[in-house]
């Protein structure tokens, strides 16, 4: 009995001790968590989105200077490092969050072999006067899907998709038929024909924090192929489809009038607008509905048409009545207003005209202009030509950075007569 007493005292003993050191330490002044979004991992080649979380524990305030980051590999690092600039003051026991997409590069996975790739990186904090650099590392597998893919072409596109996607997919052929339409009024629109004319695939691939991103193989997220079969089979055309298959047909052009990323996604968008309301299937769409009007709210079906005019048409008055915003801050939907009641006034054929304008400058080696005010005083000069009018007040009554010297400069640095 003495003995067992003697042991609990000194256990007892031991533990104040140890809880009195374990008091005696301090927190950081600042720590860092980074963790990976996707934890099943990211495709090689493909992209994921990860977090850094940045805590001040400080009773004072911290600067937060950059954040830098690296692939390793087996504690290796790889060459190659990007980060970006913070330049933020962090106030006491206030937290900053840095969301970014990454790039998992083929290379770097066939590099660590049966390992897994790691993101490795610092956060560069400022505190009175001592600069520290806080480590952050997570794990990046790399992502396959669970079964083999299998292609089923038409004329001008293909898909690429899991075998078991195939049994569920009834219209198979129909949306095939559908997506060849949609290319074929897209090269009409634009007159290009993207990827020297092959075919353009839908591919399926592991989640990523997109729902699907162009280029020749257009990447399907796995997490929304399912649904897109479905509304497939009951009629519907994939606007996400259509979209990236908008993207494409920039190929080789895109840089003459893309000025920034909205710009981007309504010139896709625009192309889409043409696609589905030319196209000889009579097609339907879901998609929201007359913004900025009284409607039962949330998604309906719509023809290309109702698309075009309700959806379109309507929802940049928003931004427009709003004299505080500025150019920059209109979304793709915002230009896409814009640009689509030119349409409306002036007609399809003038775009036609516009877009194969930027091919003829192309094929004399012109070289695009640099700035977006470049790019948007030239967007202005070929449109006034191809109208025979002046649409600068158009422009400037929607806020875009044009002139009529800017845009008279372009129209003579480029050739552009009515």
């Amino acid at each position: 009995m003495k003995t067992r007493l003697f042991t609990i005292a000194f256990l007892g003993l031991s533990l104040v001790l140890l809880a009195g050191k374990t008091s005696a330490q301090q927190m950081p002044s600042v720590t860092v968590d980074a963790v990976n979004l996707i934890r099943s991992g990211w495709m090689a080649g493909g992209y994921g989105n990860y977090r850094i979380t940045i805590k001040n524990n400080a009773d004072h305030p911290v600067t937060l200077v950059k954040w830098t980051a690296h692939w390793e590999i087996n504690g290796t690092a790889l060459p190659g490092e990007w980060g970006g600039d913070l330049h933020k003051t962090l106030a006491a026991d206030a937290t900053e969050t840095v969301e970014q997409i990454g790039y998992l590069p083929k290379d770097v996975v066939a590099k660590a072999g049966a390992a897994t790739p790691y993101m490795a990186g610092t956060v560069e904090v400022l505190d009175n006067g001592q600069t520290l650099q806080l480590p952050f590392r997570f794990a990046v597998p790399a992502a396959t899907l669970p079964e083999p893919l299998v292609l089923a072409t038409s004329r001008y596109v293909g898909c690429r998709l899991m075998k078991s996607r195939y049994k569920d997919f009834t219209s198979l052929h129909r949306a095939l038929s559908w997506m060849d339409d949609c290319y074929v009024a897209m090269r009409d629109l634009t007159g290009n024909t993207p990827y020297k004319g092959r075919r353009i695939i839908y591919t399926e691939s592991p989640a990523n924090p997109y729902w699907a991103y162009a280029g020749e193989s257009i990447t399907l997220n796995t997490n929304y192929v399912g649904s897109t079969i479905q509304d497939f089979n009951k009629g519907l055309i994939s606007f996400g489809w259509v979209h990236e298959m908008g993207h494409d047909f920039d190929d080789g052009i895109g840089q003459w009038y893309i000025w920034n990323g909205p710009s981007a996604e309504f010139w896709a968008n625009f192309k889409l607008a043409y696609a589905l309301t030319h196209i000889p299937s009579y097609i339907r769409i879901k998609w929201d509905y007359a913004r900025g009007y009284p409607t039962p709210g949330g998604r309906v079906v719509m023809t290309g048409e109702d698309l075009l005019l309700k959806f379109f048409g309507l929802w940049g008055d928003e931004y427009l009545a709003d004299p505080s915003r500025k150019w920059q801050s209109m979304s793709s939907d915002d230009i896409h207003t814009f640009f689509q009641r030119l349409q409306i006034v002036y007609g399809w054929d003038v775009f036609k005209q516009f877009f194969r304008t930027y091919q003829r400058l192309k094929a004399e080696n012109m070289k695009p202009p640099s700035t977006p005010e470049e790019k948007l005083s030239l967007i202005a000069a070929i449109l006034n030509a191809l109208t025979k009018g002046d649409l600068v007040p158009l422009f400037q009554r929607w806020r875009f950075p044009v002139t009529e010297d800017s845009v008279k400069a372009m129209a003579t640095q480029y050739h552009i007569s009515a």
